[in-house]
């Protein structure tokens, strides 16, 4: 990213050009690195969350939504408490420190679609900042 500034003299004639210039290599890193994992999480064959410790969705993934039977604004739009009948917000709280205390847990649960249909879940749940 570059911006180019010229300066005049006092008869409006250009006697030098200021460039200012950024380095946005890391920016680029991180965006084909977001790519990636936005493809590798939509490619699996399991469903993929983010949840954040107020158990709102920050991301979810195609197999998400097709086994829920929402769209992906749809789904954003719920938490955690809105999908799983075992996980009401008190609950969720609690859980949500034990995540971050063990790092990682597996466990099952069970999910609801849009239409009401129940089904039971393996998740692991992964801490990460």
């Amino acid at each position: 990213h570059s911006i180019l500034i010229p300066t005049r003299d006092v008869t409006g004639k250009i006697h030098r050009i200021v460039g200012i210039s950024r380095d946005i290599t890391e920016r680029k890193e991180s965006e084909q690195k977001l790519k990636l994992l936005n493809f590798a999480l939509n490619n699996v064959y399991d469903e993929a969350y983010l949840i954040d410790e107020k158990a709102c969705f920050q991301y979810v993934n195609d197999k998400s939504c097709r086994a829920l039977g929402y769209n992906r604004e749809e789904l954003l739009a719920l938490n955690k408490t809105d999908i799983d009948p075992d996980f009401p917000m008190e609950r969720w709280i609690k859980h949500w420190k034990d995540i971050m205390e063990h790092g990682s847990l597996l466990f099952e649960g069970r999910h609801k679609t849009k239409d009401g249909y129940i089904y039971p879940v393996e998740i692991s749940a992964n801490y990460f900042v």
